[in-house]
């Protein structure tokens, strides 16, 4: 450190020589007096990180292979850089520089780069050590969500937290209506299943309640049992999410109770309530599947086409039924069945029971029985403002091998079912099912920190759909978003 200061030293006694009337012989050229200024000043910094005159600083890397001025990239500039320009400062030897050369907040003397890089991991950990955090959370340098991200925001079955008598002993201590702790049964323990039939018994325990409910001293109806009524919904959606059916069910209820006059009578407006519950059962529900149905019969041929189907759904079912049973088509129905709940064989039970021809074959054999389909139909549990089908897992397989083959595609989905939202993948948010494979239960060499992942819902995206029966007719799947735009007000009530 001695041989840096004599030579700064030298360099500055040699320079203000000129100044002190030194003689002439001594006194340094300009060009030779401003080289030993920057050699001076190239000194100085290296005195100050400890280095020899003319030795390069090499940035530390930490476990996972990133430099110091990579990382304070990463953290957005929480340390604040100075002496270098903002140009010099972007690369990654200027902010490894910088870095190392930052003061402190407080304004203390410089820190060398073991010090800077203790500071930035006690106010950031996930720089120096980014795999380990990854799994908590996103990504704080790009902003994307892992798979393990991903898997964590999908909605856990209730019956693997806790049994349905520790969900009802919580569910008592909340004050809920007896229906709505019956439907938190069904809901938990998967006995209930299918959008349609959880919209209506939603419905129908709302309705209990409503009929039940009395308006306390000086509370105005629609006030008092909106607060009540989110109390109830709550209880149901601790057993299991609403989705789109039964969320817009729930929205409509919400938006009527709201319009109800301040100053008409509790029962007159609690019967109110009640018939338009009613209606939108039949209206938007009983009756949009029938209107669907005529727009499917018209698709099939009197005689000879295979329809391939996936999974159970109501309106499927229906819309074959009454194809059979009204309309006098024969055709034959091949059910697939996925993994989750084994929807595929009572769908085939159901039509074997009215005499329809159905065979019901896995998902791994859709490639054998694809050629001689001449139609796809498909349910859904949502149908996105972008065209795409939410529904049970398994249904974009069945699309896309559909869509390779040239065999259309028809969705078959109520407009209550339509949402104004967006998914980019189908994987966050989305729920998961108790499996039923016995291997992982009882096998002894099965790891411990291995679990299943039996997801309820897949996303198909719109370029493998043909086209959307609801009861405003047949339609492109692209015509979901000028629907909700016109007919807003008719489908949500507002």
């Amino acid at each position: 450190m001695s041989a840096p200061k004599d030579a700064a030293a030298s360099a500055s006694s040699s320079s203000s020589a000129p100044k002190d009337g030194a003689a002439p012989s001594a006194s340094l050229s300009s060009k030779d007096a401003k080289a030993a200024a920057k050699a001076a000043k190239a000194a100085k910094r290296a005195a100050a990180k400890g280095l020899a005159v003319g030795e390069r600083q090499h940035p530390p890397k930490n476990e996972a292979g990133t430099t110091a001025g990579q990382q304070a990239a990463a953290a957005g500039g929480q340390a604040t850089h100075q002496g270098r320009g903002p140009k010099e400062s972007s690369s990654a030897a200027g902010a490894a520089s910088a870095s190392s050369s930052a003061p402190a907040s407080s304004g203390a003397a410089a820190a060398t780069p073991s010090q800077t890089l203790a500071s930035l991991a006690s106010t950031n950990a996930s720089l120096l050590q980014p795999t380990q955090t990854a799994a908590a959370g996103p990504s704080s340098s790009t902003g994307t969500l892992s798979s393990h991200d991903l898997i964590t925001t999908v909605h856990p079955p209730s019956t693997s937290h806790s049994t349905r008598s520790t969900l009802l002993t919580t569910s008592l201590t909340r004050s809920l209506h007896p229906s709505i702790l019956q439907l938190q049964q069904h809901l938990a323990s998967h006995t209930l299943l299918g959008s349609s039939a959880r919209a209506i018994a939603t419905l129908a325990a709302l309705r209990d309640f409503i009929a039940d409910y009395k308006t306390p001293r000086g509370a105005v109806l629609n006030r008092d049992l909106v607060g009540k009524l989110g109390a109830q919904i709550g209880g149901i959606t601790a057993a299991r999410p609403l989705g789109t059916s039964a969320g817009n069910a729930v929205r409509y209820l919400k938006y009527e109770i709201g319009v109800v006059p301040a100053d008409m009578g509790e029962d007159e407006a609690k019967n109110h309530l009640i018939s338009r519950i009613d209606h939108f059962v039949r209206d938007r529900i009983v009756l949009a599947s029938r209107v669907i149905s005529s727009h499917i019969s018209s698709k099939l041929r009197s005689h000879g086409d295979v329809v391939v189907t996936f999974a159970r759904s109501s309106v499927v079912e229906r819309c074959l039924l009454d194809a059979w049973q009204v309309e006098g088509k024969r055709f034959e129905v091949i059910c697939v069945s996925g993994e989750t709940f084994d929807e595929g064989p009572r769908m085939a039970e159901a039509l074997l029971s009215k005499g329809i021809p159905t065979s019901c074959v896995p998902l791994t054999a859709l490639g054998s029985v694809m050629p001689r389909a001449s139609l796809v139909l498909l349910g859904t549990a949502s149908l996105l403002a972008d065209g795409a089908l939410y529904s049970r897992a398994g249904t974009a397989t069945v699309a896309m091998v559909a869509n390779r083959r040239k065999v259309p595609v028809i969705v078959c989905c109520e407009t209550y079912k339509f949402s104004e939202r967006v998914r980019l993948e189908g994987v966050g948010g989305n729920e998961r099912a108790d499996g039923h494979d016995d291997d992982l239960e009882d096998g002894s060499s099965t790891p411990s920190n291995l679990t299943k992942l039996n997801l309820v819902y897949d996303l198909t995206p719109a370029k493998y759909i043909t086209a959307v029966a609801s009861e405003v007719g047949l339609s492109g799947p692209e015509s979901v978003a000028i629907l909700l735009r016109d007919y807003k007000s008719i489908l949500f009530g507002s």
